[in-house]
């Protein structure tokens, strides 16, 4: 969608890809942080029972992490009966808690890099990088 208002505005291939880009490192750092809120979200804020990607079973970032990270997770996590708390305190331990962070950090980061790289200026680049901002720094 960020390449598409880059076609519409008349931009070169160059400003068009690093738009894409960013684009692309915008939606991954939103679902990186969404995996994090749907484990360690305030449910006051998010609308949703604490841990529901867990009652879920969602293979969100923090599960991928854990499972290929932590010894016999990914069996422990296919259980019918898991403990929610145990399980939280497993993917605390494996660092999947502070992996999803830092990887949501990350492509914050590398859309921001993607965006300065377009050399685009003005209103519109102001207004892509507090879009960012607020994508990521959500509570729900």
């Amino acid at each position: 969608s960020t390449e598409l208002g880059a076609i519409v505005a008349g931009a070169d291939v160059d400003a068009r890809a690093c738009l894409a880009k960013f684009g692309q490192r915008l939606g991954m750092a939103f679902q990186v942080v969404d995996d994090y809120l749907g484990i360690w979200g305030d449910p006051k804020h998010t609308g949703k029972s604490a841990a529901s990607d867990l009652f879920a079973r969602k293979k969100s970032y923090p599960v991928i992490y854990a499972s290929q990270n932590s010894d016999n997770f990914a069996a422990y996590y296919q259980q019918p009966n898991i403990d929610i708390d145990h399980t939280i305190d497993i993917l605390e331990t494996s660092g999947a808690k502070q992996k999803t962070i830092n990887q949501a950090e990350k492509y914050t980061s590398l859309a921001l890099e993607s965006l300065a790289q377009s050399g685009l200026e003005g209103e519109a680049v102001l207004a892509l990088e507090e879009l960012l901002s607020q994508l990521v720094q959500r509570q729900s």
